[in-house]
């Protein structure tokens, strides 16, 4: 007799396995302030061989701020050294860091006394920080503040703004040569009698590039020079002239080309930009980026991620300032994932700084956790695991994931093994960058009739990000003919446990390679006799006839299976005590495939 789904005999629940949803997540949930109670703030984000270092300012609890770094590793966030300041007695801010020849150096601008600042610059060195010259501002006692730091073909450069005698800020730049850092072509101010602001400094094609923002007494223009010999040359035109205030400005090499994002406005409404320099002059790349015209959006830092433009800033909703990423898809600029990114959105979130780390893109930021403190923040982007499968041979398996990347092609991989600590790992490979994709991987050398784990995962080269579920396939006999394309394969039939009172049931798993419906069928042994090669019901029995044992049905229903891991509860009242047998067939469009079996064993109430 065939039982309907709605009969008391089986209670049927999906399974698979337990997972978070990837998307925009932190590596290590938490703060990477020193001191959690205190404020944090302005996080700086570098690659030093493949692990991220981020450096930021913070409260040490005496209303003196501090230079921190920490690095991630397996355990954690782990911090780099101590304060890096050179008088944990003076404010350090205007902190920045880069990675020179697998080396990081920091620049940071920390109080001289009577609020004027002086540039300081150090480098890790067997686990500690060390001074590379002392003060870097052009004169000893001026203010100097905004640094930047750059790898530039293998050198570190570093920009600056300073007041000269006459009060203007001068955009200024020095590089290291022979342990010291000397000034390269003076100032870049494009006139030596208006204010230089928000320099950043970058190495596009072993070239120093620095982007900064200067007033021509209408226009708060962006102006882009790069080093040529010992001079510095425009760059194109002013990327912004008709706003009357622009913000931020960041730039990047990608493809080899500059590309520039500011904010900015006319007096009417905000525009977040980008353009790219063509070898003449600056040409928009899409539209403007900011959520709504209307809102004030600040802190636009742009990335090279695979190739792709990728651009993160904060934008005032009017509740409170909400992180964004976009990335660039060669038409127009399309959000990147899950947004905004704030780990709270009811509280503020700034200063994101993108950059991608093995095609990675991870974002540093600061964010309030209470009215008033900030927290150091660090989020990156992780592919979303959907059904896995895999089909088997006798010594191998084609594995297969669907993925969504949200529109960026991430690495990914497999791991596979006889154990659930899996062991071998596939090589990298990346997705589409089309969205919801599937990846395939063909995998050899494995021992016939065996049972293996698996899953997808994410990587940024040097460590897993996020994972897919763990599912099981097992090996065909050797000689034995894989199924035909897409036929659905059962693997990893258990009953937990496998002996158990009717009143109280059991647990029944198992893998799918496809979706399928499965009919399971509960039998029950009984004894037969041999015909032609088939058991059959023993009405007589001939002295020379053999016995065997034949199942007879009890029970059946089907199942709708996701591909991957299934479960259900096998509960009947009505079964007697004694031993039986569990036949799961799977069955879909492509054809039936074979059958899978587990015995079982019914106790005495």
């Amino acid at each position: 007799m065939r039982v309907r789904l709605a009969c008391a005999l089986w209670l049927l629940a999906l399974a698979g396995a337990d997972r978070a949803a990837a998307n925009w997540n932190e590596p290590v949930a938490g703060t990477l302030n020193v001191a959690p109670a205190l404020d944090g703030e302005s996080g700086n984000i570098t690659n030093v061989d493949g692990v991220p270092y981020v450096v930021w300012d913070e409260d040490d609890g005496a209303l003196h701020y501090e230079v921190r770094v920490k690095r991630l590793e397996a355990g954690g966030w782990v911090s780099v050294g101590g304060s890096l300041n050179a008088d944990t007695g003076r404010n350090g801010f205007w902190e920045d860091i880069a990675s020179v020849g697998g080396v990081p150096y920091v620049v940071w601008a920390e109080d001289g006394g009577s609020f004027s600042y002086r540039v300081h610059v150090k480098r890790l060195e067997a686990g500690s920080w060390t001074a590379v010259g002392g003060v870097q501002n052009i004169s000893p006692t001026a203010d100097a503040n905004g640094t930047t730091i750059a790898d530039v073909g293998g050198v570190p450069y570093i920009a600056f703004i300073e007041v000269d005698g006459g009060s203007h800020y001068q955009v200024h730049v020095k590089r290291l040569e022979g342990g010291a850092f000397v000034e390269v072509g003076g100032s870049l101010n494009v006139s030596a009698t208006r204010n230089g602001s928000e320099a950043m400094i970058a190495g596009i094609g072993g070239v120093p590039y620095v982007v900064w923002r200067e007033t021509d007494g209408t226009h708060d223009l962006v102006h882009v020079k790069r080093l040529e010999g010992n001079a510095w040359v425009s760059v194109g035109n002013p990327l912004n002239p008709t706003e009357t205030q622009s913000y931020s400005p960041s730039i990047v090499s990608i493809g080899g080309a500059p590309y520039v994002a500011w904010s900015g406005e006319d007096g009417s409404t905000q525009a977040l930009s980008v353009a790219r320099f063509d070898g003449s002059d600056w040409q928009p790349v899409g539209g403007p980026l900011n959520t709504d015209p209307s809102h004030y959006s600040s802190h636009p830092r742009i990335a090279d991620i695979g190739g792709v433009p990728v651009v993160t800033w904060s934008e005032d909703t009017a509740t409170a300032y909400q992180l964004y990423a976009k990335r660039f898809d060669g038409a127009g600029w399309s959000l990147l994932g899950a947004n905004p990114l704030n780990v709270n959105p009811a509280f503020s979130a700034n200063e994101p700084e993108v950059l991608g780390i093995g095609g990675v893109p991870y974002v540093a930021f600061d964010e309030y956790d209470t009215v008033s403190d900030k927290k150091v923040r660090v989020k990156r982007l992780e592919p979303d695991f959907g059904a896995e499968a895999a089909t088997p041979t006798a010594t191998g398996a084609t594995l297969t994931a669907q993925v969504d990347d949200f529109g960026l092609a991430l690495p990914v991989a497999f791991e596979y093994g006889t154990t659930a600590a899996f062991g071998t790992q596939t090589a990298l490979q990346s997705t589409s960058g089309a969205g919801a994709s599937t990846v395939t991987r063909e995998i050899a050398g494995l021992t016939p009739q065996t049972a293996y784990s698996f899953r997808a995962f994410g990587s940024d080269t040097v460590r897993q990000t996020s994972l897919g579920a763990t599912q099981a396939f097992t090996t065909l006999a050797a000689g034995g003919n894989p199924p035909p394309p897409g036929v659905p394969v059962i693997t990893n039939l258990k009953l937990t446990p496998a002996t158990f009172r009717a009143a109280k049931g059991t647990v029944v798993t198992y893998d799918d390679s496809v979706a399928a419906t499965t009919t399971l069928t509960v039998q029950r042994p009984a004894i037969g006799r041999r015909k032609g090669g088939r058991c059959v019901k023993s009405r007589t029995r001939p002295p020379k006839a053999r016995r065997c044992t034949r199942y007879v049905k009890v029970r059946s229903l089907t199942h709708a299976d996701v591909a991957g891991g299934n479960r259900l509860r096998l509960k009947d009242r009505r079964l007697k005590p004694g031993a039986y047998r569990l036949r799961a067939v799977a069955r879909n469009a492509a054809g039936a495939g074979k059958p899978a079996t587990r015995r079982f064993r019914v106790k005495k109430r």
